[in-house]
């Protein structure tokens, strides 16, 4: 590996407790932020390709008598 893939932020938590930390033993009170402030940082924004506007639409049903729709 890269010393640029190795360069990676660690959080410890516990889902079943809801708490984030960038220790383990680090404080349990401030909630899934410290989460989602790693993500708005480490995580880039989407490439937006400009054009017109485009949508697949797709409906899947399940009837008794029809069967998947």
């Amino acid at each position: 590996a890269t010393d640029e893939q190795l360069d990676f932020p660690i959080l410890y938590g516990s889902g079943r407790d809801g708490w984030v930390s960038e220790n383990p033993e680090g404080p349990k009170d401030q909630g899934l932020a410290p989460l989602f402030d790693l993500v708005v940082k480490h995580v880039p924004a989407p490439t937006v390709h400009r054009g017109p506007f485009r949508m697949i639409g797709t409906i899947l049903e399940a009837n008794p008598f029809l069967g998947r729709i």
